[in-house]
């Protein structure tokens, strides 16, 4: 369906997909519930605002032509998709005093890369991003909650490179304390970059690193601090 235009949308028994496509530029705070399955795309500067929506489990991105805004989104989903290409400014911000640990399997098997401006989190105690996809992710600023979350973790499953905050420090990482990375294929992972100096600054609780990269997907990790050990 189009952008929501009527206040109310209620599913019914078993399990129900509601399929939304941001066309025009508008806030969505429309009452959803008795649906399990939310799919939704934008191709319009948008905000969809989940104060009203319940029963909600599973969230799919698919292909956009513009930036993703979510507000209040439920810290309690089982599943959290992305797929085909994207592009723009991202805003993904869970409910106040959530401490979410949200999961993001982004799986980008489109014909083009996916090349997003930012990618910016707010009430999250951790974030993990399963990478899936054949064609490269290229996230050009990463910002975390910069009071809350703890640990990142990224995992490469796919032949798709998966870039994040390459063209900018992560500013927001006074609480990170764990960063794991793994490469299970031929698809690299990059957090910032050596070669441009761009990495975590603010690392005051700073405890672990893990990363262990196959024998054809690489790992960088940029300047962690004040020193750059990778």
């Amino acid at each position: 369906v189009e952008a929501p235009k009527s206040d109310i949308f209620s599913g019914g028994k078993g399990t129900d997909t509601l399929k939304v496509g941001l066309e025009e530029e508008k806030n969505v705070k429309s009452e959803i519930k008795e649906f399990e399955k939310l799919e939704i795309s934008f191709d319009a500067n948008s905000v969809f605002d989940f104060s009203n929506v319940s029963d909600l489990e599973e969230i799919k991105i698919t292909g956009s032509t513009s930036g993703v805004n979510f507000e209040n989104l439920p810290f309690n989903l089982s599943e959290f998709e992305v797929i085909d290409s994207q592009i723009g400014d991202w805003l993904i911000k869970f409910s106040d005093n959530s401490d979410s640990n949200p999961i993001i399997k982004w799986n980008n098997n489109s014909a083009t890369d996916s090349v997003i401006t930012s990618l910016a989190f707010d009430e999250i105690n951790s974030l993990s991003i399963i990478s899936n996809g054949s064609k490269n992710v290229d996230i050009n600023s990463l910002s975390l909650d910069d009071n809350d979350t703890s640990s990142l973790n990224i995992s490469n499953n796919n032949d798709g490179n998966f870039l994040l905050s390459s063209t900018s420090k992560i500013e927001t990482s006074s609480s990170l304390e764990n960063i794991n990375i793994v490469t299970n294929q031929g698809g690299d992972v990059k957090l910032g970059s050596v070669q441009d100096n761009f990495g975590l600054d603010k690392l005051q609780n700073f405890k672990n690193l893990i990363l262990s990269a196959s024998n054809s997907g690489n790992i960088e990790v940029g300047p962690l601090g004040l020193t750059n050990i990778i």
